[in-house]
């Protein structure tokens, strides 16, 4: 680690887009207990490919600009030089390669990315074995699994509890946990519906908004996928 103040403030600094890069991917994805190694791994890992990635673009920008190969050379080898000739605009430079490889780091991160890496892995996989690729990701519960199996449709939940009650709504969140433990909890809104035990009539629960149902409580669940439904467009 730098003891230098400045040379510290700098090394914290490079490490920005890997944060960027964690905290933009745990927003979507469970949660998962990793050692500090593991995470400090994610972090620099993230932020070597987001600053590389800067890097080639200005790289490849060099060739169409001479005056930007002209200052690249010299920011790679003789960054005391620009200091001195002008500090100004070198703190500037430095400022906006940071900015753009954060938020290189949150783009990584994101849904989108994570999704479109998952489709391009499936289709690496289709092409090099003529199989689908069935594999039940790490870090994945169960519930995440059943959940998020169809994005674009509604989630319909049926959960018979150990009591012997029957509850079915509309998912509305989840505990997001890679964990399959006791503590976990999800919430259920729209039309909520009951059986008690022992009856065979199912009667929606008027005036409730939503229930939580945890899973020490659970027996067994369903889950079901509704479509959603285009707006219908009105006849001008």
């Amino acid at each position: 680690m730098p003891t230098d103040p400045v040379a510290a403030l700098l090394y914290v600094s490079l490490l920005l887009p890997g944060v960027a890069f964690v905290w933009s991917y745990e927003g979507h994805r469970p949660t998962v207990k990793r050692s500090a190694f593991r995470e400090t791994a994610s972090v620099v890992i993230a932020s070597v490919a987001s600053l590389g990635t800067v890097f080639v673009l200005t790289y490849l920008l060099s060739f169409l600009s001479p005056p930007v190969a002209a200052y690249l050379y010299s920011f790679v080898t003789k960054p005391d030089e620009l200091i001195a000739r002008d500090t100004q605009l070198f703190i500037g430079v430095v400022l906006g390669l940071l900015t753009v490889s954060t938020a290189l780091g949150l783009a990584y991160g994101s849904a989108s990315a994570f999704q479109a890496l998952k489709r391009f892995r499936a289709w690496a996989y289709k092409k090099a074995t003529r199989k689908e690729l069935k594999v039940f990701e790490r870090g994945l519960s169960a519930w995440s699994a059943a959940f998020e199996a169809e994005p674009e449709h509604y989630v319909n939940v049926g959960v018979q509890l150990k009591s012997g009650a029957w509850i079915q709504g509309g998912l509305d969140s989840y505990t997001q946990s890679a964990d399959e433990g006791p503590d976990r909890a999800m919430t259920l809104n729209g039309t909520i519906e009951c059986r008690l035990p022992g009856s065979d009539d199912l009667i929606e629960l008027e005036g409730v908004g939503m229930i939580v149902v945890t899973a020490s409580e659970i027996d067994f669940m369903t889950v079901s996928y509704e479509p959603k439904s285009a707006p219908d467009v009105e006849d001008s």
